[in-house]
């Protein structure tokens, strides 16, 4: 999923209604910062406006995430309490989404062990965590997480498929995160390779158990008798 590198404060009405929810107060700001762009330094949180003082803001949970308009017309992430937006993405992108995603919903109307989900679906995995995986798994034994808005808990597998704005949180600090609140099986999809590597986060978040290329068959103990070609996966 590819993720704005300045999504957190794109511009200063932006910045404006983040405060009134994260309850820095308008009060703060000018009218007249309105056109100015803004800057998010992430190591200190720290909201700065051009010739104006900086304001440091404390970390968003999901009571902030929830609160934010519905129409933004964009994909919104909370990771580790910093909110990234993400513009649409690519066809190949959706293409490729929609080859997985398929197969495996067919697969779930002749076996019907759990329901499949594609982005956008909120994933509530901690306080300042919330993630919109491409694609997710969840068997019948984790129903109880799934809620109108999307689901308070970790899914039985998670797909992400790279973009160069997303490939550094997918495998760092969100595989981290699927693993530690209990994810099993992470798929990572990288359209340029057109590989899919398989990590078994409840053995390992670090050693993949396959990378697949074009020429493999992709299974998984989660979906007893699914098999997808890599191949059509990525198929032009």
């Amino acid at each position: 999923m590819p993720l704005a590198k300045e999504s957190l404060c794109p511009d200063a009405e932006t910045t404006l209604e983040l405060a009134a929810v994260i309850g820095q107060g308008r009060e703060t700001a000018g009218q007249e910062m309105r056109g100015d762009r803004a800057r998010l330094d992430p190591a200190t949180r720290a909201v700065s406006f051009p010739g104006m003082l900086t304001v440091k803001h404390r970390p968003l949970t999901v009571h902030d995430y929830m609160q934010l308009p519905e129409d933004s017309g964009k994909k919104s992430e909370l990771i580790e309490g910093d909110l990234f937006m993400s513009p649409s993405p690519t066809r190949f992108h959706q293409d490729i989404l929609g080859r997985l995603f398929g197969p495996i919903w067919a697969h779930l109307q002749v076996n019907p062990i759990g329901k499949v989900y594609t982005s956008p679906f909120d994933v509530t995995l901690t306080d300042l965590n919330v993630y919109q995986p491409d694609l997710c798994f969840f068997s019948k034994s984790r129903y109880t997480s799934l809620t109108d808005h999307g689901a308070d808990g970790a899914p039985d597998l998670v797909v992400e498929i790279l973009s160069p704005g997303s490939a550094k949180h997918d495998l760092g600090v969100k595989k981290e995160i699927y693993t530690r609140t209990g994810v099993e099986e992470f798929w990572c999809v990288d359209p340029v390779k057109r590989t899919i590597t398989v990590f078994q986060l409840s053995d390992s978040s670090t050693t993949p158990r396959a990378t697949l290329g074009v020429g493999k068959t992709l299974t998984t103990p989660l979906l007893p008798g699914l098999k997808i070609k890599v191949r059509d996966v990525f198929a032009d």
